[in-house]
């Protein structure tokens, strides 16, 4: 799945075609797929899984914040994910 396809998952989950639980599975596997988009090639496995079972936990509430008249959704999935592996990283 490429980016621009991410962005079709508002549309999807607001027209109806797909529910949120499917929506954040796709995105997660989005992530699984494509972790170096996010730097994560640079983490090892655990931190990895870390950042999607945190997306699996707060999928639904940022999948609530996302305002489609800001920004993409991709811009808007990626700051999401960055601000938590800083905030993980803190915590390491």
């Amino acid at each position: 799945m490429k980016s621009n396809e991410l962005n079709l998952v508002p549309a999807k989950l607001s027209a109806g075609e797909i529910t949120k639980k499917e929506a954040v599975n796709i995105i997660c596997a989005f992530l699984s797929e494509n972790f170096p988009v996010f730097g994560l090639h640079k983490y090892d496995e655990d931190f990895r899984e870390d950042v999607i079972v945190y997306f699996l936990e707060r999928g639904y509430h940022v999948l609530d914040l996302y305002d489609n008249n800001t920004a993409d959704f991709f811009t808007f999935l990626y700051s999401n994910i960055m601000s938590y592996i800083q905030t993980r990283k803190r915590s390491i």
